[in-house]
């Protein structure tokens, strides 16, 4: 059974969406960031970058989220199958681009927006960020024009890794119409994770731009009681 080292508030988050979508039975081994929890012996021989995810299946030890997503559609049949070279490269081809085109600027807004403390934060830096956004959603703009995926006709790992660049950010991106009317229809479960009770929502890649890439947000009931939560956990 394949097994994934990581949790779903990590990048591999990506992954675990992957082997959703694959229907492939596989093992989460959880995964802190914290150091005593990955500078083990036991795993370091895995990564030795004291990093997450890595994945095993047989004898292969893999890490580097978008490697493992890019394998898997390679080596497994089934709805995430890259069909030849051509859609893999593809595949491959916006995977990277998401990842030095956007994802260092979407976390850089999600530090300045909501993670730094206020003092730390700097207004200017998340400007700065929104603006440089606007020239890659562009690019993923003009690639969705007239059609609902990236590569061919179906939702691939394409779709997939593009979209989970945005939900690392966990918040909205800049907003470019079409991008958020077109979409991708991914079948991703972000706040309803492996296991619960609710399944795996069915929505999509430009809601996502929208939400956060990867689905929407939960319900407002959910949201509210989440609130009250915390807040009264704030008050004890």
């Amino acid at each position: 059974m394949l097994q994934l080292y990581g949790n779903p508030r990590s990048r591999a988050m990506r992954c675990l969406w992957m082997l959703e979508e694959m229907g492939k039975p596989y093992q989460l081994i959880e995964k802190s960031t914290r150091a005593d929890d990955l500078q083990s012996a036991e795993y370091l021989r895995l990564n030795p970058n004291a990093r997450i995810p890595t994945l095993v299946d047989g004898d292969l030890v893999l890490w580097e989220s978008m490697a493992i997503n890019l394998y898997l559609a390679q080596k497994y049949e089934g709805p995430m199958h890259c069909a030849g070279p051509e859609v893999l490269g593809l595949a491959a081809q916006w995977s990277f681009w998401a990842m030095l085109e956007m994802e260092e600027l979407l976390l850089d807004l999600l530090q300045h927006r909501a993670m730094l403390p206020e003092f730390a934060r700097d207004a200017s830096y998340a400007e700065r960020d929104e603006l440089l956004l606007k020239k890659p959603l562009g690019v993923l703009n003009d690639a969705l024009a007239g059609r609902d995926y990236l590569v061919g006709n179906s939702f691939t790992v394409a779709d997939l890794n593009v979209a989970s660049c945005h939900r690392i950010a966990d918040m909205p991106a800049p907003k470019v119409p079409s991008v958020r009317q077109k979409c991708a229809h991914c079948r991703a479960s972000i706040w309803v994770v492996k296991g619960s009770p609710a399944g795996p929502p069915k929505l999509c890649l430009a809601c996502a731009t929208h939400f956060g890439v990867g689905t929407a947000r939960p319900p407002k009931s959910k949201r509210r009681d989440r609130h009250q939560r915390r807040r009264g956990r704030r008050l004890h």
